[in-house]
């Protein structure tokens, strides 16, 4: 997936997972009430919306799970699909890991749809379909690249008949795979299939025969060489090849070209990805076709497959917070008991179905703990309601202080359920303090968000009164106050960026006489904007939209301030009309009927840098 890809997906995430909450609102609407076909209508169309969004974002994976998604309530709609509970949960299920999926790409992690294969086998499975193998995941993800151009390295034809060559190859091609098959001799029979399929390649005159006879012989290459397996799908596959040298025998070469194999060529080149050997064909192929970049190691899917399939972190946090707003009702409901010295138990009485309803919610998230320990403070609010008199204000403390006991490890166990697995406590207590340096980092970024706001309205009141220079005064100063905070987040392009813009404000801004050219302004607003824009994204965790700041680095590049030069932290220079010289040197005229005091004061009078070879005047023992 391209990085333009990411940044688009990134714009439209949070209309996406407003989409697929509707979508799964229609669906239980639907599912309560099966006579409402209108609901079901709705939850179709928004699937669609979203298959069709992440096709056009490029995000090959996600959309395909959106496509079997909305052939699943098709098929409720059509009554191919029957309504039962085991269709209804595959279907939520997929529509609360769709967001999650999207959180990964747009952190950086590869469009893996073979993260999602059991999910999609589980869609496929409701609608009575085949299921996906590895193999028709990776053509999927194939057919979604540019393939290799074979134009290039066909080679110019020898003066033959192709039918008629491919009538001669036949009969001892198909001699040799049936004795590969047998196993007698495999070396013997797998030199002469690559006989065959070098004669062929070297007689094709088109891409697309070209191709296959490559490829065809690139899989030969890795079972000679040991770096391919030979099983049961791979000699049905070799079957098929079969069959394309009687289409070239019978229909000749340029019927096999405008009817491809592709399917065929696809299954190919999975097994030339998986080669673990690096032949001088097999390499070419691999290259040719960026096969390193489509085929993902057995760690990194797992890995994929762990991540998505724990609880989702934001249905998780609902949870939680429902939990949280629960056991607060409960305690008020206590504190105001005791504060007003009531005695009527019967007030108390809802609290016994509200505890249930919270242990309950904790057995289904799995926290057994501390479910075990409402209860308890369940019973003895149970005993309370039995005695039928005043209760005792101690008996009362003791509940609220299991209730109290309960919401504190709530978070903890929470943050357990969404660790990795295997990382017991450590995990919780790194997990923790990765946390706590989020939190930082939002709160540094938020606050230098505020300030380049500042920056950015007086640049704007400036624009719109070039007699109000003086606004601009600050901003230098607040610049570099923004750059030690990204400084100690260690973000250096933001802080290359922000000493850019503050050389253009020190060097144009507050020299220039009047205002500057309305590109100048409008390339400056366009950084400040991209940098705003990168900012919020990263302090909100959804991804590292490096392109904005690629904007941003053009654009004060094309102030004539690139990012590449290192700039002085020089004094600001005072603003024009106030001095006797400009930042660049050059001199200006004395303003006419100036009355100059008999003590001169330096306040508001910049001494010109000059250039090599003019002079400079000072006062001696000036007054400040």
């Amino acid at each position: 997936m391209s990085q333009v890809a990411s940044d688009s997906l990134l714009w439209i995430k949070n209309e996406l997972d407003h989409t697929l909450v509707r979508a799964r609102q229609a669906l239980e609407t639907y599912v309560e009430r099966a006579e409402d076909k209108q609901a079901l209508s709705q939850c179709l169309e928004l699937l669609h919306q979203v298959q069709g969004t992440l096709r056009i974002v490029e995000v090959y994976g996600a959309a395909m799970l959106a496509e079997e998604m909305e052939a699943v309530v098709r098929g409720f709609d059509s009554g191919e699909v029957q309504r039962n509970d085991a269709a209804f949960e595959v279907l939520m299920r997929a529509m609360l890991q769709l967001p999650d999926y999207l959180e990964r790409v747009i952190g950086g992690r590869r469009d893996m749809p073979l993260a999602l294969l059991s999910l999609l086998n589980d869609l496929r499975t409701v609608r009575g379909q085949p299921l996906l193998s590895e193999s028709a995941l990776f053509a999927y993800n194939l057919a979604g690249r540019s393939t290799a151009s074979m134009a290039a390295q066909v080679q110019p034809a020898k003066a033959v008949d192709i039918k008629s060559l491919a009538g001669k190859v036949r009969p001892r091609f198909q001699a040799a795979l049936l004795g590969w098959y047998k196993g007698d001799d495999a070396a013997k029979h797998l030199a002469v299939l690559a006989e065959s399929a070098e004669k062929l390649e070297q007689g094709a005159t088109t891409p697309g025969v070209f191709e296959l006879w490559w490829i065809v012989g690139g899989i030969i290459e890795g079972l000679r060489e040991g770096g391919i397996q030979a099983d049961v799908s791979l000699k049905q596959l070799l079957g098929q090849v079969d069959r394309q040298i009687k289409k070239l025998m019978e229909q000749g070469e340029g019927q096999v070209a405008d009817d491809p194999a592709q399917d065929l060529v696809n299954n190919l080149l999975y097994y030339i990805g998986r080669a673990t050997t690096a032949g001088k064909r097999v390499a070419a192929i691999k290259e040719s076709f960026k096969l390193g970049e489509l085929l993902l190691q057995a760690s990194e899917v797992a890995e994929a497959r762990e991540s998505l399939s724990g609880p989702n972190v934001n249905l998780m946090r609902t949870v939680s917070g429902a939990i949280h707003e629960d056991i607060g009702r409960i305690k008020d409901t206590l504190d105001i008991f005791v504060r007003m010295g009531k005695s009527d138990t019967a007030e108390l009485a809802p609290l016994d179905e509200l505890i249930k309803k919270v242990g309950d919610t904790l057995t289904v998230l799995g926290l057994p703990a501390l479910n075990e320990e409402l209860e308890s403070q369940r019973k003895n609010l149970q005993k309370i309601l039995a005695a039928k008199q005043a209760p005792d204000e101690a008996a009362l403390m003791d509940i609220a202080s299991g209730i109290v006991k309960v919401e504190t490890g709530l978070d903890e166990a929470v943050t357990e359920l969404v660790a990795p697995e295997g990382g017991g406590k450590s995990s919780v207590r790194e997990s923790a303090s990765q946390a706590d340096m989020r939190e930082v980092q939002s709160a540094v970024i938020r606050e230098s968000i505020i300030n380049m706001a500042r920056v950015k309205e007086a640049i704007v009141e400036y624009v719109n009164d070039p007699a109000h220079r003086d606004v601009l005064k600050p901003l230098p100063h607040h610049i570099r106050e923004i750059q030690a905070s990204f400084r100690f987040l260690d973000m250096p392009r933001v802080v290359t960026l922000l000493a850019s813009l503050r050389q253009y404000i020190l060097k144009k801004l507050l020299t220039a006489r009047g205002a500057p050219p309305q590109n100048e302004l409008d390339r400056m607003a366009d950084a400040i904007v991209s940098m705003e824009f990168y900012l919020e994204t990263v302090q909100q965790g959804r991804g590292n939209p490096v392109s904005m700041l690629d904007n941003a680095e053009a654009c004060v590049a094309a102030l004539g301030f690139p990012v590449s030069q290192d700039y002085p932290e020089e004094d600001e220079p005072s603003l024009v009309g106030e001095g006797t010289g400009t930042a660049s040197g050059s001199e200006m005229p004395v303003p006419e009927n100036i009355e100059i005091s008999e003590e001169p004061s330096l306040e508001g009078i910049a001494l010109s840098e000059g250039e090599p070879g003019e002079s400079t005047i000072m006062k001696e023992e000036p007054t400040l």
